[in-house]
């Protein structure tokens, strides 16, 4: 259909073009570049940064996601990606205004509450205000209608043992539990990787991160 594109509507061709430019940037396609110089502002923008973030190049990502805010500041898929990003950077003072936005608009949306508790979580210390929106974030986590919700349920309340109640122990065994049950192993294993690095454990912090890896790579191959 691409390639005898002038039979066809614009904008049923843009939006097919758009997620076949999502599609390649996914698998690392070179044939990503062909079809991006169809873009521009946004969305030019936009997909070269999650293409940048597909390849793990964080702060080239960064940089396009901020450019594309400047387009349009209310995106929240934009605003989502580059939380992702700075988190990957360990940026969280950076990452948790960008969450908090995207939560208030859509304080259900099971991503939402995911990304705006990591960036809370992972700060050094908290304000009692902080604490009680862990606290809602919890609940609300277990109100959402999002198909990944219950996954994303396991994996917070693996990770809130240990960063809110500091047991270890218990974090990781409620963790590797949620490895075990999940469909998208990512998120236990990301969330294992990250409490191993804190903890020193190298070994355990280095097997988790080649995991992510291998779970990325076969995503990629989809």
């Amino acid at each position: 259909m691409l390639s005898n594109f002038r039979k066809y509507d614009e904008a049923i061709v843009r939006d097919i073009r758009y997620y076949f430019c999502m599609a390649l940037a996914r698998q690392k396609k070179k044939l990503f570049f062909e079809h991006l110089r169809f873009f521009e502002d946004l969305d030019y923008n936009f997909l070269l940064g999650f293409y940048r973030r597909i390849q793990k190049k964080n702060s080239e990502a960064e940089k396009y996601f901020l450019n594309a805010l400047d387009y349009d500041p209310e995106s929240q898929k934009t605003r989502r990606e580059l939380v992702n990003v700075l988190l990957s950077q360990g940026k969280y003072g950076m990452a948790v205004e960008w969450a908090r936005k995207n939560y208030e608009k859509k304080p259900l949306n099971a991503f939402h509450i995911q990304a705006y508790f990591i960036c809370l979580l992972r700060k050094s210390s908290w304000s009692p205000s902080e604490r009680e929106i862990i606290e809602e974030l919890l609940i609300n986590i277990q109100k959402s209608h999002d198909y990944k919700g219950k996954e994303i349920f396991q994996v917070m309340k693996g990770e809130y043992e240990y960063y809110i109640r500091g047991h270890f122990e218990q974090a990781v065994k409620l963790l590797k539990e949620a490895k075990e049950k999940c469909e998208f192993k990512n998120y236990p294993i990301k969330a294992l990787m990250e409490i191993y690095k804190r903890k020193g454990l190298k070994d355990k912090e280095k097997m988790y991160s080649d995991m992510i890896n291998l779970e990325e790579e076969e995503i990629s191959d989809i």
